[in-house]
């Protein structure tokens, strides 16, 4: 059973095809992901009360898509404590807040006031998308006696190592792998955070599911945590541990690394280390690595 953390449907603004629950479960199928933890991209970017009406309405009969309610930013931080209400009422796993945001401050009691309403449920925290440093520092230190997982999903990758310090730190803080693509990125957060705080997830359907799938099929780590990054870490934090159990029970067997069919060219490579990233992979070899795990042909690299 393959568990993604970190989908969201419904429009986005540069996008113009459709990105709904019929199209998440078409990606779903193509890259045999049984279960999906979703948010509404409505609530995330526009408005998260209709956001999340559109969320609850259409997945209410939907076995294979569990719902996490947005709380903010783009609500009134005054009609917290009702979204947050109509989010448990309506069966959200866990609740999001947008942090990355021009109109967000970590330091603002506005935004106190919202996280704290928030961590009253002793529901997941999750925090989508962060791409600048020190946001995930700050929200791991807010949310330390809150009682409360801190998920962390898609952050940016140049930020691997301000995660693996927190990720040590904070016993609470669980981080996802969809934006993880420096190489040996999986077997370093697994080195310093070990193996039950790991989440598999994707970003899709705006982001395809299979190159995020394979880059822990692929991870020099046990078989083991495999199944738990994939599976049963993401059911234990969002409250399905006999599930959890039945999948430990029966050991599925991993997926195959899976290459397109038709071969391709990669346009954006780089020789030569990120000063600032850790990795244990580098130059040359994490490039020749990458091309034949994805089944690429060439790569066009600058230095």
């Amino acid at each position: 059973m393959i568990v993604d953390t970190y989908t969201a449907v419904g429009m986005q603004y540069l996008r113009r095809d459709p990105m709904g629950t019929p199209e998440l479960h078409q990606a779903m199928d193509r890259a045999g992901v049984d279960l999906a933890f979703t948010m509404s991209l409505r609530a995330l970017y526009a408005d998260a009360r209709k956001g999340n009406e559109y969320l609850f309405s259409t997945t209410s009969s939907d076995t294979r898509i569990v719902p996490i309610g947005v709380f903010g930013p783009v609500a009134n931080p005054f009609e917290t404590a009702s979204i947050v209400e109509a989010c448990i009422q309506n069966g959200a796993a866990g609740l999001a807040y947008r942090a990355q945001s021009q109109s967000v401050a970590l330091s603002s009691l506005a935004f106190q006031y919202s996280l704290a309403e928030a961590g009253k449920t002793g529901l997941p925290l999750v925090f989508p998308g962060i791409a600048s440093s020190g946001i995930v520092s700050e929200l791991a230190e807010m949310t330390r006696d809150s009682g409360c997982p801190l998920v962390i999903l898609g952050p940016y990758y140049g930020l691997l190592a301000e995660l693996l310090f927190v990720l040590e730190r904070y016993q609470h803080v669980y981080v996802d792998t969809g934006w993880q693509i420096t190489p040996s990125a999986i077997e370093l957060l697994v080195e310093h955070a070990g193996s039950s705080r790991i989440l598999f997830g994707s970003g899709a359907p705006i982001r395809p599911i299979q190159p995020a799938l394979n880059t822990v099929i692929d991870a020099d780590i046990d078989v083991e945590t495999k199944r738990k990054i994939l599976s049963t870490n993401a059911l234990r934090l969002f409250g399905r541990g006999d599930q959890a159990d039945e999948v430990e029970r029966k050991r599925f067997s991993l997926p195959e690394v899976k290459k397109p069919a038709t071969p391709a060219i990669d346009v954006h490579c780089h020789l030569g280390v990120l000063p600032e990233v850790p990795m244990k992979m580098t130059d040359v070899d994490s490039i020749v690595h990458h091309l034949e795990r994805e089944g690429f042909e060439y790569a066009v690299c600058s230095a």
